[in-house]
């Protein structure tokens, strides 16, 4: 299983709406822990609505009121203070029991340092030059 290692919970500080069907994003950094949702479980959830879950993401949340939410893309999931193993990626329902996928720094290290490498933008070649994006 490709969870990640050792993790119960993590906190996140958000920005984005503070309720589902909200218009507007929160005036004030909020925060929220949420617990890590075994990556094959997290798979199996978003299969049954048609989703695939790539080795590209890991799962987090699944508590009802306890979610990211729109505007909150981008966001670090902190294991500690400091260390980001992942960004807010997407999910299907915010505050809902559907975990939210994150985009899994461990799986894209080599190329966002690659990436990094070249003045922007990038160039296909460039990018095709660092695997774009695949697990290496």
């Amino acid at each position: 299983d490709r969870d990640v290692t050792g993790v119960q919970t993590c906190a996140l500080p958000i920005w984005g709406l503070t309720t589902p069907n909200g218009n507007a994003v929160s005036p004030t950094l909020q925060e929220v822990s949420l617990p890590v949702v075994p990556w094959r479980s997290c798979r199996r959830q978003f299969a049954n609505v048609d989703i695939d879950l790539t080795a590209r993401f890991f799962c987090g949340g699944g508590e009802r009121g306890h979610s990211t939410c729109n505007g909150d893309s981008g966001g670090p999931f902190y294991v500690n203070s400091n260390t980001v193993s992942g960004l807010t990626s997407w999910g299907v329902t915010c505050g809902s029991t559907w975990p939210t996928a994150f985009t899994d720094v461990g799986v894209l290290n080599g190329y966002i340092t690659c990436v990094m490498g070249f003045a922007a933008p990038l160039t296909p070649a460039q990018n095709q030059a660092c695997g774009a994006g695949e697990r290496k």
